[in-house]
């Protein structure tokens, strides 16, 4: 059979189109990788998707989503949950689900593909229609599957992406197989099995309806980045959470909910005791005087604290790995800027780049040429100093209480810390890194203002 056009076609409304309101759906899948016989691995990774029709009509469906996920990365609370509208002729309006997936140090978002092929209204073996950039065809089921039924498949120049496997009379998938790369390239798969859809009665459809609105507030205030792979709240988020967290338990009383906000509540404790330690380790900072180190680095980089009187000095602890790249790294390259900006009026800045394999002898060589690749790729022009982990554990290592690095530190010209900040600063469109350049500028104008 040619090739039909995908707009030309009748959508279903039921069981191959959009899905029927109100119902309940149940996906549970594996991640694994294809091995080299091109049988799958042990799977490394669980979860567990249900899906939630509210409204369906024959122009769009309204679909709230909930996910729990287990092994190889899991999604910080607030990416597990979303909201999506389908349409026709397959699109989606809406955040889809997605798996986190930690693979060879780098995490990976993987969209899932929904239960809901849309396919003609009247199937036939052979029928084949293009949409985007992918294939479909459809054809009975191999004589091995039972009980048998109607495979559909997506495929583009590389071969197969996403497989159906559907009834026979009602179209209804029973299960899903996604092609994924990873890496170098890698091939796994996620395998789905579609269980057969519940109906939700009106006072449960009530109270789903309303705790998704909250939780989606919620989100909305919280204001975080799209799969955002970051477990850490900020003050300003936290608070938000404390403040919503009443009227969740409010309307989260009973059904699937509840796990999830079970999650949000030991959530908040966490993020909670992990702000109050960073608290007092920033506090423990302030005034202090810089221990006695010395550090080398790249390209004859050297500090020590003898040469940190006199200036204005801002140490940068970071990782400095050129793999995994991880978000917001961008933000060296506004360090780099406030580095050129001050330079010549007394401030120096220097990254240390964070890393115990330093002091390994036979790891010391890869550990600083990943220093020195990301270097590289970010241009940056400051000089970057190799810390085995000594110098910031003398200051305090933000890590042992559950942060992350970055860890900024500002000494001043008598050597002495005048602030300190863990983690990432807000960026200004037009100033960068703008609390870091106020504390510059202030400390550099005082320092002027001392000298006769």
């Amino acid at each position: 059979m040619s090739p039909t056009s995908l707009s030309s076609l009748v959508l279903l409304a039921t069981a191959a189109g959009l899905p029927q309101a109100p119902s309940s759906w149940t996906v549970e899948g594996t991640v694994a990788a294809v091995q080299r016989n091109r049988e799958l691995g042990p799977p490394q990774k669980q979860f567990r998707l249900q899906l939630f029709v509210l409204r369906s009509a024959p122009e769009a469906a309204e679909v709230y989503w909930l996910l729990d996920e287990r092994g190889r990365g899991s999604w910080h609370w607030s990416e597990r949950f979303g909201q999506m509208t389908l349409l026709p002729q397959g699109r989606i309006e809406g955040a889809r689900p997605a798996l986190l997936y930690q693979f060879h140090g780098h995490q990976y978002a993987l969209p899932l593909e929904l239960p809901w092929p849309q396919i003609p209204e009247v199937p036939e073996p052979g029928l084949q229609w293009q949409a985007g950039k992918l294939t479909y065809r459809l054809s009975r089921t191999s004589p091995r599957i039972k009980p048998p039924g109607w495979e559909l498949v997506a495929e583009n120049n590389y071969g197969w992406q996403r497989r159906w496997l559907l009834q026979e009379k009602t179209l209804r998938v029973r299960q899903i197989r996604q092609r994924v790369f990873m890496g170098q390239g890698e091939e796994h798969q996620i395998v789905m099995k579609v269980s057969p859809p519940g109906r939700i009665e009106s006072q449960a459809l009530a109270r789903l309806a309303a705790g998704f609105r909250v939780l989606l507030a919620l989100r909305n205030k919280l204001d975080r980045p799209r799969w955002s792979q970051s477990q850490t709240l900020t003050a300003r988020q936290i608070d938000q959470v404390r403040q919503g967290l009443p009227q969740l338990e409010q309307v989260i009383t009973t059904g699937p909910l509840v796990a999830l906000l079970r999650q949000i509540r030991n959530d908040l404790e966490q993020q909670v005791e992990r702000t109050s330690a960073v608290d007092r380790l920033v506090a423990s900072l302030q005034g202090r005087r810089m221990p006695r180190f010395s550090l080398t680095g790249l390209r004859g980089a050297a500090l020590d604290q003898q040469r940190l009187q006199g200036q204005v000095t801002v140490l940068h602890f970071w990782e400095y790995r050129h793999a995994p790249l991880k978000e917001p790294y961008g933000q060296v390259g506004y360090l780099d800027f406030l580095h050129h900006r001050y330079a010549k009026q007394g401030a120096k800045v220097y990254g240390v780049a964070v890393n115990r394999e330093l002091a390994v002898p036979a790891r010391r060589s890869a550990a600083v040429r990943s220093v020195r690749k990301l270097v590289q790729f970010m241009n940056l022009s400051y000089p970057v100093l190799l810390d085995d982990g000594k110098l910031l554990g003398q200051l305090g290592d933000p890590r042992r209480a559950g942060a992350q690095l970055p860890l900024f530190v500002v000494v001043g010209p008598q050597g002495r810390v005048i602030h300190a900040h863990v983690g990432y600063y807000a960026v200004d469109r037009t100033q960068g890194l703008k609390q870091l350049d106020q504390i510059v500028r202030r400390a550099l104008e005082q320092q002027k203002q001392k000298q006769p």
